[in-house]
């Protein structure tokens, strides 16, 4: 049973002794070292399955209760390849006309249990393997690029300071943890000094709490030693609740700035459509991270298979939310100053939002860096080879974390320009009102002097 190598989180059964996803043979996985099939899924888990496998035929068999652990020896759910001569796992056998067969000794010995699996998936109760479901299958989408059989157990990975790129991990951790601590200090220097605390000012300070909550969540899911997969799954479901109410929080401050500044006498409407389609984006996107995961974990019969089908389709989806808040928190509050000055002084505006903070063309220099290195890092992580193993996998968290560290420090310093462009054109226009009454003042002075002189 093959596996990925960026899923190695969660094992469902962690068998003693030798089994499909723990190993530390080494040399039987070179060049790679380890990999987990984090969650059974989409049905017949086509995106676990190496893009190698499309087009052949495999014995496959699934458990119909994920909860119970004696149902098909423990496994979720198991593929085997059709070959008379291979005994799988020392107990599982499938032939090339589809018979698969169960021997209870070791080394495929004993009197075996047999039976022809159909070409549509169909409920099959074994004497051996319990409630089951099963099926000649054959491979049409299967998506996984990386793949092989041989893997460490996920409390080994972790950083063991005995190389240079675990040493750089750390650096950037640590360089990820000051920036969240002073953009919260930052932001509640910043409340603390306002008249009135408004609401962009309020989900500001949430969002850098939970992005701090977020920061240390992934580094100490990074650096973890531990057995337990429900401190585990609390870790990670910790994470991807903080960072996407964060990263909602940041992006509704957004959409807040647009409806107040460019839309000022329409705002309340606008803020309104602006919440429904942001809360809708966000839900199409990041939804899923909201106990889907443990949605599909948990399985049949307490969720159906559709539902975990669902909900497994619906997690790819997360990469676009990341895309979206990059994309949209970046250029919008830059827009938004450009476009409010062009439109009250009908100058070459860009010039006069540099005269307002000379760095902004740093921060968005800052930000298309960032978001260039964060999607670089997801292609390198999905779809190549640069990475090796899951060690080095492992160590991209800070990496990543550290992007989002700077585009919230980059993000928050583009807001001000956005205050500093309003304070701005108030003055602009406070300063030519007091000129053009005081040149009106002027005239009227002189006209009655005139009348005084005839």
């Amino acid at each position: 049973m093959e596996v990925s190598i960026g899923d190695y989180g969660n094992v469902y059964v962690p068998f003693p002794g030798t089994n499909c996803i723990e190993s530390i043979s080494y040399p039987a996985s070179k060049p790679y070292w380890s990999g987990y099939s984090i969650f059974y899924s989409s049905g017949y888990g086509l995106d676990t399955i190496p893009k190698a496998a499309n087009g052949f035929q495999y014995c496959y068999l699934i458990s119909n209760n994920f909860n119970d652990p004696s149902l098909l020896q423990g496994y979720k759910a198991s593929y085997y390849r059709p070959n008379n001569n291979i005994c799988y796992d020392s107990h599982y056998m499938c032939n090339s006309e589809g018979v698969f067969s169960f021997f209870p000794g070791e080394g495929c010995t004993g009197v075996n249990e047999s039976f022809t699996l159909p070409l549509e998936l169909t409920q099959y109760s074994s004497a051996n393997l319990g409630n089951i479901s099963i099926q000649l299958f054959t491979v049409s989408k299967a998506t996984l690029f990386f793949s092989w059989i041989t893997v460490i157990p996920e409390e080994d990975i972790v950083p063991t300071f005995d190389n240079v790129g675990d040493w750089f991990a750390l650096l950037f951790a640590i360089i990820t943890l000051i920036i969240g601590i002073y953009m919260c200090y930052y932001t509640y220097r910043s409340v603390k000094r306002a008249r009135k605390i408004l609401f962009t000012q309020i989900s500001i300070i949430i969002a850098q709490v939970l992005y701090m909550i977020f920061y240390i969540g992934s580094i100490v899911f990074w650096a973890l030693v531990a057995n337990n997969q429900s401190v585990i799954g609390a870790i990670s479901q910790t994470n991807s609740v903080a960072f996407g109410v964060a990263t909602f929080l940041m992006s509704l401050v957004t959409s807040y700035l647009v409806s107040e500044i460019l839309f000022h006498e329409y705002r309340f409407t606008v803020r309104i459509i602006n919440i429904i389609l942001l809360i809708g984006i966000h839900i199409g996107f990041y939804g899923s991270s909201y106990g889907g995961i443990y949605i599909a974990n948990v399985g049949p019969p307490t969720y159906s298979m559709a539902t975990v089908r669902f909900v497994l389709s619906w997690y790819k989806y997360l990469v676009y939310w990341t895309f979206f808040v990059f994309t949209f928190n970046s250029t919008v509050p830059i827009l938004v100053a450009v476009k409010l000055i062009s439109l009250q002084t009908q100058k070459k505006a860009h010039k006069e939002v540099l005269v307002l903070d000379p760095y902004l063309k740093y921060y968005i220099l800052g930000q298309f860096l960032t978001f260039a290195f964060n999607g670089i890092m997801f292609c390198i992580k999905t779809y190549t080879y640069l990475l090796g193993s899951d060690f080095m996998y492992n160590n991209t968290t800070p990496y990543s974390i550290f992007t989002w560290a700077v585009h919230s420090y980059l993000t928050t310093k583009i807001y001000e320009i956005i205050s500093n462009a309003a304070n701005y054109l108030h003055n602009r226009s406070y300063i030519q009102t007091s000129q053009m009454t005081g040149t009106h003042s002027v005239a009227h002075g002189n006209e009655n002097a005139n009348e005084n002189d005839s």
